[in-house]
């Protein structure tokens, strides 16, 4: 009250409670609930103001989702009467945790991939109404991928459903090989290498988008770059990639796909380029070209075309031009030995 907020006068605050809607009188209506929280901050007196320093907040647990907030506001005289929204000047440190992304939807309201564990420390400046991130990273990690996210830009809303809105990050990713991939699509990707990528992730309305996707597998002599877009991540919905190949081994794909496949000489490389779609749940390759990186070797191909509702019915428009030199190689295809 008045007398709290001359300049002379300082109170140390401890609190903590099983619920954060325990002390809605203070906060005002949240549109989450964490769990256990722990409170303790010095509240100092200052020309008929009263400023928080040294504030210390902890949400959550950690076997679900925790999060830390130190720092200070300028002002939160108002807060009995408006609540979080009446806080001024608020300078943040913030850290989070779970060990799995799902739990933190129903913090932020947002669709989220589940299976990875999350921990990161964003530096928030503002005001009770509108927090706006200025640096920090989030951390996100399974068993077989690795995401960084470094905000640049966005509005964290304490009172608002959903918390988080128009976020905007750099991503960088890395994954430990392509079929890593075959958990988030309805088919198989195969095993082609490690991969490692860019993008620009970004909140819409439907939820998260990724934008300037620039991905490259590099293995030995294969080489693979795709670029392109996804509309929608979770779940998974307007994806465009353009994607280029060159080395890729062609006995050791043949090898993957036709039962007891052996051949003694060197059937080189594939090179070409194609575009995979994700549209109205259904994928499908554009503007396929493939061909083999050498023109006088045992066997010579050239695919062109495209293919349709890849997880379903499968349908293609293509044309195969090949050319076998070898019958040893044709015998090791089919299995039949030419006399």
């Amino acid at each position: 009250p008045a007398q709290l907020r001359a300049a002379t006068n300082r109170l140390q605050l401890d609190l903590q409670g099983p619920r954060l809607d325990t002390i809605a009188s203070w906060t005002g209506d949240l549109s989450f609930e964490p769990g256990p929280f722990a409170a303790s901050a010095s509240l100092r007196g200052m020309d008929g103001g009263l400023a928080l320093d040294d504030l210390v907040i902890e949400v959550g647990t950690r076997g679900t989702a925790w999060c830390r907030i130190q720092g200070s506001a300028t002002d939160i005289a108002d807060l009995q009467d408006g609540g979080l929204g009446a806080v001024q000047g608020l300078d943040l440190e913030m850290q989070l945790f779970t060990p799995n992304s799902a739990n933190l939807e129903s913090w932020l309201k947002l669709p989220l991939p589940p299976g990875f564990s999350v921990e990161g420390a964003l530096s928030l400046q503002g005001d009770g109404r509108l927090l706006q991130p200025v640096a920090g990273h989030v951390h996100a990690r399974s068993s077989d991928i690795s995401l960084t996210i470094e905000p640049v830009a966005g509005e964290i809303r304490p009172t608002a459903d959903p918390v988080a809105s128009k976020l905007e990050a750099g991503l960088y990713l890395s994954m430990s090989d392509t079929s890593a991939l075959s958990q988030f699509t309805e088919f198989v990707v195969p095993v082609l290498g490690e991969v490692d990528g860019t993008a620009l992730l970004r909140q819409t309305d439907q939820g998260f988008s990724l934008q300037d996707i620039d991905l490259k597998v590099q293995d030995d002599e294969l080489s693979i770059t795709s670029t392109g877009s996804v509309s929608q991540l979770s779940p998974l919905g307007g994806l465009s990639l353009e994607t280029r190949f060159a080395g890729l081994d062609l006995a050791a794909l043949l090898t993957g796909f036709v039962d007891n496949f052996h051949y003694e000489r060197s059937l080189g490389s594939l090179e070409g380029s194609a575009q995979l779609n994700l549209r109205s749940n259904a994928w499908s390759l554009e503007h396929v070209r493939i061909a083999t990186s050498d023109p006088d070797g045992p066997v010579v191909l050239a695919l062109s075309g495209s293919a349709r509702d890849l997880s379903r019915f499968p349908a293609t428009d293509s044309e195969l031009r090949y050319h076998v030199r070898d019958p040893d190689f044709l015998a090791a295809f089919t299995g039949l030995h030419m006399n």
